[in-house]
């Protein structure tokens, strides 16, 4: 495992790296970025992952949920998925007579995509965090305090995020996704 941490703040680098240590499988290279900013969590590129200085905020629980739901979209491939979608739209050099003719199709399709991959690293992460003795009601708190949100382009509701959750939770087999 190896993990780039980016940031000054020597307590945050500690509690951040804590929680990803603690979620993260062998093997897997990520580069963690503390902002400050609009941004709470993302993942760009497949394997930088950029975490908002307020995380450490968040109780243990709700920051492993977090962070694991990111490293859910690094180890499901989520970034070359959506990479695929906009070369199979847009071939070759990306110029504005390529993409005006696409963009609605193109959009909708990407939106449906993100949101199941939300979906799916949303499930990732409540098996992580069940998996380290963290209780579900971890999830739903770090939903909550994060704040409620309606549909975007790349991310259901909150809603919709926590009702799928408690759903998987419930399913005979148990969590579902395939973040994993």
């Amino acid at each position: 495992m190896q993990i780039l941490v980016v940031d000054d703040s020597k307590a945050m680098r500690s509690i951040v790296m804590r929680a990803v240590r603690q979620a993260m499988p062998a093997g897997l290279n990520v580069e963690l970025r503390v902002i400050g900013g609009a941004t709470v969590a993302e993942t760009l590129h497949g394997r930088i992952i950029v975490a908002h200085e307020r995380l450490g905020d968040l109780s243990e629980g709700e920051r492993q949920f977090v962070l694991a739901h990111e490293l859910g979209h690094v180890i499901a491939g989520h970034w070359l998925q959506m990479v695929n979608v906009y070369r199979r739209w847009v071939p070759g050099a990306v110029t504005q007579d390529k993409t005006d003719p696409v963009a609605g199709p193109l959009g909708r399709e990407a939106s449906g995509l993100s949101h199941r991959q939300e979906f799916e690293a949303d499930a990732y992460a409540l098996r992580v965090i069940r998996s380290l003795g963290r209780p579900s009601s971890d999830a739903w708190s770090a939903f909550i305090a994060l704040g409620m949100t309606q549909d975007t382009a790349t991310h259901p509701a909150t809603r919709k995020r926590v009702a799928a959750l408690k759903a998987d939770e419930m399913a005979p087999t148990g969590a579902g996704g395939n973040a994993e």
